[in-house]
């Protein structure tokens, strides 16, 4: 005797099953009222962003400022300097660019000539004797350190940051400081800029055919330029005293 043994086939629903977000748009479609009410949330919706958006309103910064990590060095001096006179002058500016834990590298040299910058048009002083161009540490590899982010339930949490005492501007202001106190010379520092080239933000163009006149002009000009609070680097086109 041969036994037989069946298995009864498992039912398979064949009736359409929608899911939840079928269900949702089901409930949109077959109400006539739903679509109107959809739309008018999403009105709502935009609505509340917009007046939003237009009551805190912060601006919008195309080209945010940055720290730099590149600048030019101008050592300015007049009188008729030899060119070993320059280049000692540019060297004693070189050596404390140098000797600052910031700088990575630098170039000086006295006289015409240098690298190829980014300095938006703006042309060296015209009492110039030298430049140190200098590259600061790149932000990347500056040392950091940890300060407490925010405390909750008594438990401090704290978070990497990169070392205030290696900021780029915080660099250019001391070796600005240190520089200015070398005798005989003025110290211009131009930190090059990594978005779009600008030269100084204020250019005054002064123009006629009476040269005498133009001359006292522009001292006048040039005085009422350095009264002026926040306004600092004021150089002017001048001849220079024989």
């Amino acid at each position: 005797v041969r036994n037989r043994h069946s298995r009864d086939a498992d039912e398979i629903p064949t009736q359409h099953r929608r899911s939840v977000f079928g269900r949702f748009i089901h409930l949109i479609a077959a109400n006539p009222v739903a679509p109107l009410l959809a739309f008018a949330a999403i009105f709502v919706l935009v609505g509340s962003v917009l007046i939003f958006y237009m009551g805190n309103n912060r601006g919008v910064e195309f080209f945010v400022e940055s720290e730099p990590e590149n600048a030019i060095v101008y050592v300015r001096a007049r009188g008729n300097l030899s060119l070993e006179q320059q280049d000692s002058l540019v060297r004693q500016a070189e050596e404390i660019v140098l000797e600052h834990p910031n700088v990575k590298s630098a170039f000086a040299f006295a006289g015409d000539g240098g690298l190829n910058n980014n300095t938006g048009g703006a042309q060296p002083p015209r009492d110039t004797i030298g430049q140190v161009q200098i590259e600061l540490i790149a932000w990347e590899d500056r040392p950091t350190r940890r300060e407490t982010w925010f405390s909750l339930f008594g438990l401090d949490f704290t978070r990497q940051i990169s070392d205030p005492d290696a900021d780029g501007d915080r660099t250019i202001d001391e070796l600005t400081a240190r520089l200015s106190q070398i005798p005989g010379i003025k110290i211009e520092i131009l930190a090059l800029e990594r978005g779009p080239a600008s030269a100084k933000p204020v250019h005054l163009r002064i123009k006629g055919d009476n040269w005498q006149l133009l001359r006292d002009f522009t001292e006048t000009a040039r005085e009422k330029f350095e009264e002026t609070q926040g306004l600092t680097l004021i150089e002017d086109t001048l001849p220079l005293p024989s």
